[in-house]
């Protein structure tokens, strides 16, 4: 039995459903998998599925899905690991200059139009604690140019 306060990644539930797959031997019936692997982790107490892709891994929109999610994950990690940099580097800089940083720029709006487009890669922003990255991010960004225009 699974423990239902444990968050269940993308990995895991892909890996079940490629197991229920091959021990119920539906290798013709992707759907069905699926169905099976959804029931079997909402029976154990994983109730909050909205943050993982419920299609196939193998299916060309599982595919798509999987891709989509890394690039929101490796842009939440640019604009933390960004974010924690600036942070460290506060004391010995006088200025944060982010409007030279071309990355996170790019990062941010990644995030935006996935975020904006599929409730499942909000989800998993949320789920990454990227909004209150952001929210920090952005009062940082905001504060540092307050000091410049007062």
């Amino acid at each position: 039995t699974m423990n239902s306060s444990v968050l269940l990644s993308q990995e895991l539930f892909d890996e079940t459903v490629l197991e229920n797959q091959d021990l119920f031997d539906l290798d013709d019936n992707e759907e069905e998998a699926l169905k099976e692997t959804i029931e079997q982790f909402k029976k154990s107490g994983q109730t909050y599925l909205s943050h993982i892709s419920l299609t196939h891994p193998n299916s060309i929109l599982g595919k798509k899905e999987r891709l989509e999610r890394k690039q929101v994950l490796n842009a939440l990690n640019i604009i933390i690991q960004k974010f924690v940099a600036e942070r460290e580097e506060e004391d010995t800089r006088a200025t944060n200059d982010y409007e030279d940083d071309s990355l996170i720029f790019a990062s941010l709006k990644e995030l935006k139009d996935s975020c904006t487009k599929s409730n499942t890669l909000f989800s998993l922003t949320i789920q990454q604690n990227g909004i209150g990255s952001l929210i920090i991010l952005l009062n940082d960004v905001l504060s540092k140019n307050e000091e410049v225009t007062e």
